[in-house]
């Protein structure tokens, strides 16, 4: 195996948000390329809750939150029945490591927290949405964020 260079080139994107595939020695690659003029995704201040409760806090590796701001993601917004990174052309990275999404709209986006996380002090967390990225958000960790939903019983499983 050697190495060698490969050179593309693209026309100024005066649409929307597109992408191209490549495919070298077969390994897959995508490029985005965000639309002309298009606005940022922004994560509000302090909207990056436990999707259970509803509650801000640390972020745990393995917990289910939403988090809420502008251009986020599509408008309407796009449900799925499963986890797939790269929902609707959202992605969400935590410390850099992408995570998998159920929800993504203009305003909202739903997002498991990474398992990899785990034994961080601190989680920058970003959004990037038709290949432009929102503001990077500092929270701090934790190893657990047990919550339930508001309106739910909890049951005795003692014998």
């Amino acid at each position: 195996m050697g190495s060698a260079t490969v050179t593309y080139t693209v026309s100024p994107n005066t649409g929307g948000f597109r992408s191209a595939t490549f495919q070298i020695a077969g390994q897959t690659f995508t490029v985005y390329q965000a639309p002309a003029g298009g606005k940022p995704p922004a994560i509000a201040a302090d909207a990056v809750v436990n999707a259970a409760s509803s509650l801000a806090g640390p972020l745990a590796p393995g917990e289910f939150l939403s988090m809420y701001g502008t251009n986020l993601g599509p408008d309407p917004g796009v449900a799925s029945k499963f986890m797939e990174k790269g929902l609707a052309a959202t992605r969400v990275f935590f410390n850099g490591i992408e995570a998998f999404l159920t929800y993504a709209s203009a305003g909202q986006v739903n997002a498991l927290v990474p398992y990899g996380i785990a034994g961080a002090d601190r989680i920058e967390v970003q959004v990037e949405y038709q290949a432009m990225k929102s503001n990077s958000l500092g929270l701090s960790a934790a190893e657990a964020a047990p919550a339930s939903s508001p309106g739910t019983t909890a049951w005795d499983t003692r014998g």
